[in-house]
């Protein structure tokens, strides 16, 4: 049995067991948005589940910018906001990033630290 979208988003199955003798399907759908000026619109192009834990630079002892979709069970949905800020002068404050999806409010202070290299 395979999982079949109807819509723009995408989605994939997961078949596992629980427990001796009884079998589970886990359905893991993907939504990706284009953050503009306030609002999270549909992309136009959709990013498919995430099968492996992603590191930065494809180095596993870097760090983690995105984990495996694909976890047997979950008592909530994820929600994972990535962006790449850029800023020629080091250490320029460069404001506040937020991210609010129904009664979850979080954000964070964002500053560059340079490198002495500009370009």
């Amino acid at each position: 049995m395979d999982a079949v979208s109807l819509c723009p988003l995408r989605v994939s199955s997961l078949f596992w067991q629980p427990r001796g003798g009884v079998h589970a399907m886990t359905v893991i759908c993907r939504a990706t948005y284009d953050l503009v000026a306030g609002q999270a619109r549909l992309a136009a192009v959709q990013d498919y589940p995430s099968e492996e834990d992603n590191h930065w630079n494809d180095d596993p002892a870097r760090s983690l910018y995105a984990a495996s979709d694909f976890v047997p069970f979950s008592r909530v949905a994820t929600c994972t906001c990535r962006r790449r800020i850029r800023s020629w002068r080091a250490a320029r404050p460069l404001g506040r990033a937020r991210l609010v999806v129904g009664s979850l409010d979080k954000s964070i202070e964002v500053s560059a630290i340079g490198t002495g290299r500009r370009g």
